[in-house]
């Protein structure tokens, strides 16, 4: 990576996506150094169909919409992946989700939309954020699961 100037950024810190299965969901944990602990987000709801949605009060006048959005080959993230480091790749078939995150603070609010990538398997391949919701959404930031580089 490197700036303007071509001088080399500093790489951001490492940080662990974790996952597990807990209460009827795979849940997907960031660890939140603030808070010195893992905050998991329910992102799959087991058994659901295209269209379900769920959703979960944070804190209050803070809440989570998720909506199965659809399933299929991932559009932004690793079509074909080395399960399990043999070598030869497999398909990825991802469950797309959104999430949509509302803070309501005094008689204002605040929309941020949140996009995943699952692969079945893998986790997720691709997620990205949004200022806003809909077709006047601006992208905040995006990540994608790439094959690991040598320095």
């Amino acid at each position: 990576m490197t700036g303007p100037s071509g001088q080399e950024l500093p790489l951001p810190k490492p940080s662990k996506l974790l996952h597990r299965v807990k209460d009827g969901y795979v849940e997907i944990g960031d660890e939140n150094d603030g808070l010195k602990k893992t905050v998991w987000h329910p992102v799959v709801k087991i058994g659901a169909k295209v269209g379900d949605t769920w959703e979960r009060e944070v804190i209050p006048g803070m809440t989570e919409t998720y909506r199965l959005v659809k399933f299929g080959e991932p559009k932004m993230g690793n079509r074909e992946i080395d399960f399990d480091g043999a070598g030869p790749k497999g398909k990825v078939y991802a469950a797309f989700v959104e999430v949509r995150h509302v803070t309501a603070l005094n008689d204002k609010k605040l929309v941020m939309t949140e996009v995943y990538e699952l692969g079945r398997g893998v986790g997720p391949v691709y997620r990205a954020m949004f200022e806003g919701e809909g077709e006047g959404r601006k992208m905040k930031w995006f990540e994608a699961l790439v094959k690991p580089f040598k320095k």
